[in-house]
């Protein structure tokens, strides 16, 4: 389009504008939708002289009209866009309040989303922008909960955050206005918006200590609190749930110190449960909350370690997996499994030291589907790749442990031999660990049992088991130290058979005998 071309346009659209503004009723739905069209081309090409040229001949009224065709929706949501910049948002929060209430109140999900960004973006750039939204808007910010929209809601959180962790007297007028009401109905309708409130919760009672009590005192931790407090036991398991959850608001761990929440969470953990009075309830509870810890210490060791050091957690977990039936002590091996599978677990697991060993004692009475667990989550301990000589250390200490029978190595084969699948990749996934250290890789390399096992291609019959194998004997020919620790014959096999691949068979050759039927 030629700058002619492109100013006639203009001249036509200011043109429509002026008649929609005079008189609505002599304009066909035809001329609307082109013109549309003709503002959105502008916008999307940037054009900046253009658009202000159009934009200064549009009332907010003509806007609002714009609103009802539905059919060009994601094109007036990019012109509404462009429109609010034009003006500014801060213009618009003063002089037209009108236009965001209607945005706030809006059935279309798109134009609450606009407007709840655009007002969160003119608080970003603008802090006085808070209070004046606070005093006009707050209560329909606050319903737009009520919508039960994942995207809504998450704006809605954002924006709430940024208002009242930035300005203490708009977090007053929150907590002494309907809306704190109106925040509570909203947690007993849906369990994402519970969680969102949640977490908005944390983030703003989290600022300061000012703040948190402030929060407090208005009763906001209530909620969270009578829930872990519930005679309900889908009440509090669902809480606990939602907990974990929240795990990526990195101000939880605080916040549950300063709430008395962590103090009835390690009450739970701390219950003998040969107490008579412990019941079925008693027993779901825990396991959810050492599933909680278990998903904090992936989410956050600091925090972990920091419960540890107060609370002595891993001894409680002890006390647990002792006193407790077979379901308890599942969970506490996965847990202990996925604590200890990164560096910083592994050296709390040592330093403790009583709770790694009793599992690992616990090991020859193993059977079934909990030895398959306790292999698993054992090879998740001895994966580190962290070749360091604290790491050797305690990982060689682990495995010889576990004392299987005839010893471990041998045991661990016979286990790949069996016939059940999930056994035997359970013990491909601790020899892999094996084969991660130097002293690993010695005891593999010593073994000529284990050697004919792992380069017996008849061995394993399915595609898992063979991939574990290759991947098993590439980790040993990788490994940093293999040409001073493998064998030069032994290396030679292994590389034969990684250039031949996981599902190699070998043909034996047929001779044909001249003569022969």
């Amino acid at each position: 389009m030629t700058t002619t071309d492109l100013s006639n346009k203009v001249v036509q659209i200011k043109a429509v504008l002026k008649k929609i503004e005079t008189n609505v009723s002599e304009v066909t739905y035809e001329e609307v939708i082109t013109t549309l069209n003709q503002i959105y081309y502008i916008v999307i090409s940037k054009k900046d002289n253009e658009i202000k040229d159009i934009f200064s001949s549009l009332s907010f009224n003509t806007i609002i009209l714009f609103l009802q065709y539905e059919e060009i929706e994601d094109k007036i949501i990019k012109i509404l866009e462009a429109y609010i910049q034009f003006v500014s948002i801060e213009a618009i929060v003063d002089q037209y309040e009108d236009f965001i209430n209607i945005g706030l109140t809006n059935p279309k999900e798109s134009i609450i989303c606009l407007t709840l960004k655009e007002l969160l973006n003119g608080i970003q750039n603008n802090n006085q922008l808070c209070e004046v939204i606070t005093r006009k808007f707050l209560d329909k910010i606050v319903n737009c909960f009520s919508l039960h929209v994942q995207s809504i809601s998450k704006l809605v959180s954002q924006l709430m955050a940024e208002i009242l962790s930035k300005n203490e007297d708009c977090l007053d007028l929150f907590l002494e206005r309907d809306s704190l009401n109106a925040l509570y109905a909203q947690c007993e309708k849906n369990e994402v918006v519970k969680f969102t409130i949640y977490d908005l919760i944390i983030t703003i009672s989290s600022v300061n200590n000012t703040n948190f009590e402030k929060c407090k005192k208005a009763g906001l931790f209530d909620s969270m609190l009578n829930e872990i407090d519930s005679k309900d036991i889908l009440v509090k398991l669902n809480t606990i749930e939602l907990f974990v959850k929240l795990l990526s608001n990195e101000n939880l761990y605080n916040f549950f110190e300063k709430s008395e929440i962590m103090r009835k969470l390690i009450n739970e953990v701390q219950k003998d449960p040969e107490d008579e009075n412990v019941d079925i309830e008693d027993k779901l509870f825990l396991h959810s909350i050492i599933k909680f810890f278990s998903s904090l210490a992936d989410f956050n060791m600091k925090s972990f370690k920091d419960i540890q050091n107060k609370y002595d957690l891993l001894s409680l977990f002890e006390m647990q997996f002792n006193k407790n039936d077979l379901s308890t002590k599942e969970i506490i091996i996965i847990t202990v499994g996925s604590i200890g599978s990164t560096y910083e677990g592994l050296i709390l697991l040592n330093e403790q030291h009583t709770l790694l060993q009793t599992i690992l004692d616990y090991y020859p009475s193993l059977s079934g589907n909990l030895k398959i667990i306790y292999l698993q989550n054992l090879s998740c301990i001895l994966t580190i790749c962290k070749l360091s000589e604290e790491v050797e250390k305690i990982t060689q200490s682990i495995y010889q442990g576990i004392h299987g029978k005839p010893n471990t190595l041998k045991e661990l084969i016979q286990i790949a031999n069996q016939v059940f699948e999930d056994a035997r990749i359970a013990a491909y996934a601790v020899i892999k660990g094996i084969a991660v250290h130097n002293w690993g890789l010695k005891e593999l390399d010593n073994s000529t049992e284990f050697i004919k096992f792992i380069l017996d291609r008849g061995q394993e019959p399915n595609r898992l088991g063979q991939d574990w194998k290759y991947s098993i004997i590439e980790t040993m020919v990788n490994h940093p130290s293999s040409s001073t620790i493998l064998r030069p014959d032994t290396l030679v096999k292994f590389k034969v058979y990684l250039k031949q691949g996981p599902y190699y068979k070998y043909v034996e050759p047929k001779v044909v005998v001249k003569g022969a039927n």
